[in-house]
């Protein structure tokens, strides 16, 4: 990164890193997210210094940006959230806590499922994986993959006749 791109970035920063945070505050009601969101706003803004400096409105761009970290962070928390109490009735999840035989998953999971559906299940329930590593699995968003596992689930529901 050159000299002026860094001092461009440097006085941005300057400029609304109080402002930014103060507002993400208002928005998150916990200072400690506000700064992470903010600090990953700015992140972003170093990987794409050279489209920012092209902007008619860099301090626009900015907020733009964090709207976005922002509505991100509550679509993961909202799906995690939704995940973790739909969990509690799931018959996974069930038959992988009371039995721990991750091996036999594949005999439970009904006909219908896709290929795909059947393999995150598997990696989920039966490998229990964490989000973040059946993403990387499947090159997705840890969003996505939320997405992916939720709807596997319920399908594998729909087709066990339990939900």
């Amino acid at each position: 990164m050159d000299k002026k791109t860094i001092e461009f970035i440097t006085a941005l920063y300057q400029a609304k890193y109080t402002k930014l945070t103060q507002y993400a505050y208002h928005l998150s009601g916990d200072w400690q997210l506000a700064e992470d969101l903010v600090q990953h706003t700015f992140s972003v803004l170093m990987m794409r210094a050279d489209d920012v400096k092209k902007h008619d409105e860099p301090e626009k761009w900015v907020f733009r940006t964090f709207h976005n970290v922002y509505n991100n962070e509550k679509n993961l928390k909202k799906y995690s959230e939704e995940i973790l109490l739909d969990e509690e009735n799931m018959v996974l999840s069930s038959y992988v806590h009371y039995n721990g035989n991750k091996d036999s998953l594949s005999e439970i999971l009904p006909k219908g499922l896709t290929e795909e559906e059947k393999e995150i299940l598997q990696w989920r329930y039966g490998d229990q994986l964490p989000y973040d590593e059946i993403a990387d699995l499947l090159g997705i968003t840890e969003i996505a993959c939320r997405k992916r596992v939720s709807r596997a689930r319920k399908r594998c529901g729909i087709l066990m006749g339990k939900n």
